[in-house]
């Protein structure tokens, strides 16, 4: 991972360029990981698997927020790559950029794009990706809290072919009894999904996995989507208290 002082020159100026707004040094110097994808491989992250040797790819086709080199997931089934820099972290900001470029999934057909995990490998947040016509795909954030259940939050449109900046928010409740964990998810700066009242104080994250890390078919359980995505610029925050 490069040291903070740089990532914090880097972010600052890539934010400016892209006109995302403005974000604090203090912010930015909260970060926990930096994706590495600029050393042209993936030797940043803690470990990779690829159900289908070379499904994992550091190349200048997914770059993107002008960027010399991106991650591209082109898989006939499980590819992933996974940090375990978050420490038992309980307030996690994550963003990314996501091209969905070639993916194309049936009726009922899903998979897990990012998955937060905690004590005992159990994950508790999911980002779903599922169809929504041509040319488009829909990201859903599902969170699970102290009892094991998942809830489907909300969700919104990502376009194939484009650079979808993707920023998923995580926050433990305050104690182990309380309600005010929280998790969002926002789309190229609209919000999209929201919850401020989880009962997850329980919980924390532990590592954190990126790629097509599941796939789900209702319809047909051997299902295997043509899958071709892009991912860049992934960074893993400790935000500033709300």
């Amino acid at each position: 991972m490069r040291k903070p002082s740089t990532v914090v020159i880097v972010i600052l100026v890539c934010l400016a360029a892209l006109g995302l707004g403005t974000v604090s040094v203090a912010q930015v110097q909260g970060l926990i990981f930096a994706d590495g994808f600029e050393s042209g491989d993936t030797s940043a992250w803690f470990r990779t698997r690829e159900q289908t040797p070379g499904a994992l790819d550091v190349n200048t086709a997914a770059a993107m927020a002008g960027s010399t080199y991106g991650l591209e997931v082109a898989a006939d089934g499980i590819a992933w790559v996974e940090t375990r820099e978050p420490d038992r972290e309980r307030d996690l900001k994550v963003s990314f950029f996501f091209n969905p470029d070639n993916i194309e999934l049936i009726p009922g057909a899903r998979i897990d794009i990012l998955r937060f995990y905690g004590k005992g490998r159990h994950h508790h947040l999911r980002l779903v990706l599922r169809g929504a016509g041509p040319g488009l795909s829909r990201l859903a954030l599902l969170v699970r809290g102290n009892s094991g259940r998942y809830q489907e939050i909300g969700s919104g449109l990502v376009v194939a072919g484009a650079e979808n900046l993707i920023e998923v928010d995580w926050r433990a409740a305050s104690t182990r009894n309380d309600t005010n964990g929280s998790a969002a998810l926002w789309i190229n700066g609209e919000l999209e999904a929201n919850e401020p009242s989880i009962a997850n104080g329980r919980l924390d994250v532990r590592s954190i996995r990126l790629g097509s890390v599941a796939l789900v078919s209702h319809q047909n359980p051997e299902f295997v989507p043509d899958v071709a995505g892009y991912f860049d610029e992934v960074t893993i925050l400790r935000p500033e208290a709300p």
